[in-house]
């Protein structure tokens, strides 16, 4: 069976959406993009089969907001609160801003955290693809491939 994890990308850059898109092709991978954080929240809200996170560090909270460490702070609370539910969604942080948010220095130290540059977005859906593969779902599908099958 091979498996095509959906993967949310959230990113107010126009030009770094459509490079994600182009990369999914060539990664194997479904994505949805969302250029502000509400957006994507409600979304995954909604949607169960999402398997990775992929955020902008200064990104935006809602259309009507600048830029900032918010979205990333909210993303990751989000994300955490999944976690207490037994929800379980890698996520990757693509940024421009890489040497600059030490308050994410625990991101930065796991491999979370990637620097916005040509060609990074593969890079970046390398990394979740390989963090989705050892979630407890990706595990249950590959011991039971028969049961998912279409």
């Amino acid at each position: 069976m091979d498996y095509q994890p959906l993967i949310v990308v959230v990113d107010d850059n126009h030009r770094i959406l459509e490079n994600f898109q182009d990369a999914s092709v060539e990664q194997n991978v479904n994505i949805e993009v969302f250029e502000t954080w509400d957006l994507a929240q409600q979304y995954l809200e909604c949607v169960d089969g999402v398997d990775g996170l992929i955020l902008d560090a200064k990104g935006k909270l809602t259309a009507d907001r600048q830029e900032s460490e918010a979205h990333l702070q909210q993303a990751l609370k989000w994300v955490s609160k999944q976690e207490g539910k037994n929800r379980i969604i890698p996520y990757a942080i693509h940024t421009a801003y890489y040497d600059d948010l030490d308050t994410f220095s625990e991101e930065l130290a796991a491999g979370k955290m990637f620097k916005k540059r040509s060609n990074s977005e593969a890079q970046v859906l390398d990394f979740l693809k390989t963090e989705i593969e050892n979630t407890p779902k990706l595990k249950i599908i590959k011991k039971y491939p028969l049961a998912f099958v279409a």
